[in-house]
């Protein structure tokens, strides 16, 4: 099953998840899928649905992907997509332990695009 295809957009060349089946998964199988590591791991049963990697087209509940562009890195966006209500929180794993102490689950990885 297909779950989440991160590439370039054909039409404008930038980068942007591309959602081929709903999201629904827990931490622990995020960190699974991702290789990655939960910097609270207390939260590792709570649950997440879609993702994005725009504040501006996120939705309540869904993953935000922290990824670096040319212009902008989603980083600097990840305090406000918590507050918008995302569901979890993929980012550098060196940047993912600032955000431990967050009530929701936040995914260190060695890279958000990959």
């Amino acid at each position: 099953m297909r779950i989440l295809c991160v590439g370039r957009c054909h039409d404008h060349g930038d980068r942007r998840l591309l959602i081929e089946n709903v999201i629904i998964a827990d931490a622990q199988t995020a960190c699974e899928m991702t290789n990655g590591s939960l910097a609270n791991p207390s939260l590792v049963k709570k649950r997440f649905r879609g993702a994005s990697n725009d504040t501006r087209s996120l939705k309540k509940g869904n993953a935000f992907f922290c990824l670096a562009g040319g212009n902008t890195d989603g980083h600097e966006f990840a305090e406000t997509a918590r507050d918008l209500g995302a569901g979890a929180i993929f980012a550098d794993k060196n940047r993912a332990a600032r955000w431990k102490y967050w009530t929701i689950p936040v995914v260190g990885v060695d890279d958000p695009l990959t």
